[in-house]
Order: structure tokens, then C-alpha cells, then sequence
């Protein structure tokens, strides 16, 4: 405990001989400022003065300066004083958009401006920006750009209209070739955020009765439709017959009976 006061007393001490040796020169003055000080011939350690910036012009920096301690004696002003600079943003030209908030004609310094897009519009970059020290918008104002969505591309499927892009709301149909059938919804609309809604369908393989399964003979130019499917089931069926044999030797060899002993 009279460690702790002992201390305390210590640092009490080293403080008030400070505020005794050090002295700061008259606050600063800034062009198209002032600060509240008076007109002092020094101001003593732990002082502050607050400025303040004429009309039409905004401040760069922190209001207030405090006198502090440099190499245990010497008087400085920290942090450095405020500039006061007349800072106009014109007002942002974003082509089909809308401002939601911060409206013109002319904007000071951290002035901010809100955006959303029209109809049939999606925003690309900040929904929100602020007007800079350098009289810019920071960030760069957004662009609205057309919702378009890319071709779908359907697999034995042909669709209404032809385009590589597509613009939100635009509906197209879609009808598979002969032969297949369509999972999924024909008509598809292009959406807000650059998606087909509901999702494009598929154009399926419609399998004449009696081929569910993997066919043998004749039947296999009649159930699949390409040469590759064709390979690839008598591959199978091959495969299967193969397999087949071997169960059948592994069965006889378990039903012969053992040798007498």
C-alpha cells in the first residue's frame, strides 16, 4: 500500500514540474480558420485550443490540439492543427438510377449520396459514396447496367429466340427435339439478378417401351439413340456375361463335394 502511494506521489510530482518547465508557442492559425484560444504569449502543458473553419469551407484533420512534451522539456502542439479547404463535389450523373439519398445541387467534404437502379438495371460498384478532400467521389459512382442473362444452353433442346444475352424480363420457350422429353418447365424468364427463373429444363432420352434396362440383340440400334450409347451397352452386356460365367464356375466349385478323407 505505501508503494502504491509512494508511487503515486512520485508521478504527481514528475507532472507538476513538467506543467512548471514546459511552454508551447501560441497556438497556430490556419487560413479560413480560427481556434478558440486567446491571445496567450505561451500556453502551458496540457492546454488545448479548438478550431474552427469559416463558411463554406471544411476541416481536414482533428478540431482540437493539446500542449504536450517533447524531450522531457519541450513544448509542441500535437497532433497538428486542422486546414480548412472550400471542397465542392458536383453532383454525380449515374444514367438510369435513382438517388435514394444526399441530394444536390453541390456537396461538401464527407457528403454522401445513396443509389439504387431502375427497373430492368443492376447496380455495378458502391450503392454508396462520399465526396472526398480531393472534391471526387469516393469510390467512383456506380454504372446501372442492363439485367442480361446468358444463353441457356439446352442438349437436344431448342429455344424460341436465339441471342447470346438475354434482358431481364424476357421469357423464352423451350421445346425438346424428337425423341426426348423436357424435365423442367418450357418457358423460362430472365430475372433481376441475371438468372433464369425457374431454372432452364433438360431435354431427355425418351425410351421406347420394353428398354428400361440394358437391351441385347436387335433392339439396341431401336432403344438408344447414338452410336456411343450403343458401344457402351454392348460393353456392358459383355462385361455382364463375363461376370456371369465366373459366378457360375465359383458355384459349381462350392456344390462339389468334399473328398473323403
Amino acid at each position: 500500500m505505501n508503494n502504491i502511494m509512494d508511487n503515486t506521489i512520485t508521478n504527481c510530482k514528475a507532472l507538476l514540474s513538467i506543467a512548471k518547465v514546459v511552454k508551447c508557442e501560441p497556438s497556430p492559425t490556419i487560413s479560413n480558420g480560427r481556434h478558440n484560444g486567446g491571445d496567450e504569449d505561451f500556453y502551458t502543458y496540457g492546454s488545448s485550443v479548438t478550431y474552427s473553419c469559416d463558411p463554406d469551407f471544411s476541416m481536414l484533420g482533428k478540431a482540437s490540439i493539446s500542449c504536450t512534451v517533447e524531450n522531457k522539456t519541450i513544448g509542441v502542439w500535437y497532433p497538428s492543427p486542422p486546414t480548412c479547404k472550400n471542397i465542392i463535389c458536383h453532383p454525380p450523373q449515374v444514367p438510369n438510377g435513382n438517388i435514394l439519398s444526399g441530394f444536390g445541387p453541390v456537396y461538401d467534404y464527407n457528403d454522401s449520396v445513396l443509389f439504387s437502379c431502375k427497373k430492368g438495371y443492376i447496380l455495378n460498384g458502391s450503392n454508396l459514396i462520399h465526396c472526398g478532400a480531393d472534391d471526387e467521389w469516393h469510390p467512383s459512382p456506380p454504372t446501372c447496367e442492363l439485367t442480361r442473362c446468358v444463353k441457356p444452353e439446352i442438349e437436344y433442346g431448342k429455344l424460341s429466340v436465339e441471342k447470346v444475352r438475354y434482358v431481364e424480363p424476357e421469357r423464352i420457350t423451350i421445346q425438346c427435339e424428337s425423341g426426348y422429353s423436357m424435365v423442367g418447365s418450357e418457358i423460362i424468364t430472365c430475372s433481376e439478378d441475371r438468372t433464369w427463373y425457374p431454372e432452364a429444363p433438360k431435354c431427355e432420352w425418351e425410351y421406347p417401351e420394353g428398354c428400361e434396362q440394358v437391351v441385347t440383340g436387335r433392339k439396341l440400334l431401336q432403344c438408344l439413340s447414338r452410336p456411343v450409347e450403343v458401344k457402351l451397352a454392348l460393353e456392358v452386356y459383355k462385361l455382364s456375361l463375363e461376370t456371369g460365367q465366373e459366378l457360375q464356375l465359383l458355384e459349381l466349385q462350392l456344390e462339389k463335394p468334399k473328398d473323403a478323407s
